[in-house]
């Protein structure tokens, strides 16, 4: 049985696959609460790996959250219109489309593969302040971007990824060529990226087969 003590809610397990099932059940129903507001709860870890590390939960959540949502991906949208991905070549870049109107065109580019696949609709946070133009930079900002600004997918197409920030509505056209280098999904995070932070709820595994340290130091 779930025990209390004041503003905590432990929930026991005897293992870590078991700590990660509780931990992405536990996530969705504060989720689904919340009316799937990342910005109201928040998926912390003290581990990178395994399977209680934020990488393999996150991914769990993101299943989870995304199932029932149209699969719209990179060539999903072209000048703001939704058209369907009839073949690809070897390169990400290259897609063959059809329009609303039935015609069908293709649309090219020298964009490398994101790593990570993103699609509308995904949670996703930026990961460093901007400010001078760094080498090699191919996205102009409208205005400064904090580390740490969560922000969802609202449009993509072979070229840009464009995202909305939470907290204020801004829109960002993320060039696909360098887009990986600011911004990474955002459905788990380390306890050190969310250090400072505000939120309603916390979700945080303990799992004992990987706490060296967490007896040593304070994570709460």
């Amino acid at each position: 049985m779930p025990a209390w003590n004041g503003s905590f809610r432990h929930l026991p397990t005897k293992s870590p696959e078991e700590c990660a099932d509780v931990v992405v059940d536990e996530m969705v129903r504060k989720l689904r609460h919340c009316g799937m507001d990342f910005c109201r709860v928040k998926l912390m870890t003290p581990f990178e790996r395994h399977c209680t590390g934020y990488a393999a939960l996150g991914g769990r959540v993101r299943k989870r959250v995304r199932k029932g949502i149209p699969d719209v991906g990179p060539g999903g949208y072209i000048d703001g219109k939704q058209v369907a991905i009839v073949g690809m070549g070897d390169q990400w870049g290259y897609c063959r489309v059809v329009l609303e109107d039935g015609s069908v065109m293709d649309a090219t580019d020298d964009a490398p593969a994101p790593k990570d696949s993103l699609r509308v609709w995904d949670e996703v946070m930026h990961t460093k302040n901007t400010g001078s133009t760094e080498a090699g930079q191919c996205t102009v900002f409208p205005e400064r971007v904090l580390n740490g600004e969560v922000m969802r997918v609202v449009r993509m197409s072979v070229t840009h990824t464009v995202c909305r920030v939470h907290d204020t509505g801004l829109e960002i056209a993320y060039d696909n060529r360098d887009r990986d280098m600011w911004i990474r999904l955002n459905y788990a995070n380390t306890v050190h990226k969310l250090q400072g932070g505000e939120t309603d709820h916390v979700v945080l595994p303990l799992d004992v087969e990987q706490a060296a340290g967490l007896y040593t130091r304070n994570h709460v």
